[in-house]
């Protein structure tokens, strides 16, 4: 083997392992940020709020078809995070976070239901457990 022919194998040999963990799908829960999520009985809601600005979301269900990821930007006003999806067609969606007693929530500012308590519908910090402060 001659010399230009060791440098190209070393270039590649380099090259190829930096040009699959370049382009291959990071764990978006990996990343930096915070996450918030709901649960009911069979199903919850999980939103990745990233430090970079990004997010990740996605309902899951126990019974239901396979988990669908969904992501954006997402910004912050005074208490109003708002979320801007990367998908066309879809809507923003906006949420106050709120403090109850020690307790943190993102309230929805959306909703299509009617309830006494939105904090009912609302999203706590993933290690948070606040279920007798509602």
């Amino acid at each position: 083997m001659g010399k230009k022919s060791a440098i190209a194998v070393a270039l590649l040999a380099v090259t190829i392992p930096l040009g699959i963990w370049h382009f291959k799908d990071r764990d978006p829960f990996d990343a930096p940020g915070q996450t918030w999520q709901i649960d009911f009985i069979l199903a919850g809601d999980t939103l990745r709020l990233m430090d970079s600005g990004r997010y990740v979301s996605y309902h899951w269900c126990d019974i239901c078809v396979p988990i669908e990821y969904k992501s954006g930007t997402w910004s912050k006003t005074r208490d109003v995070v708002t979320l801007t999806p990367d998908s066309v067609g879809e809507k923003r969606r906006r949420y106050r976070e709120q403090t109850n007693g020690k307790c943190r929530y993102l309230v929805p500012l959306d909703l299509r239901i009617k309830t006494e308590s939105p904090i009912d519908l609302a999203l706590q910090p993933e290690a948070q457990d606040c279920r007798l402060e509602r």
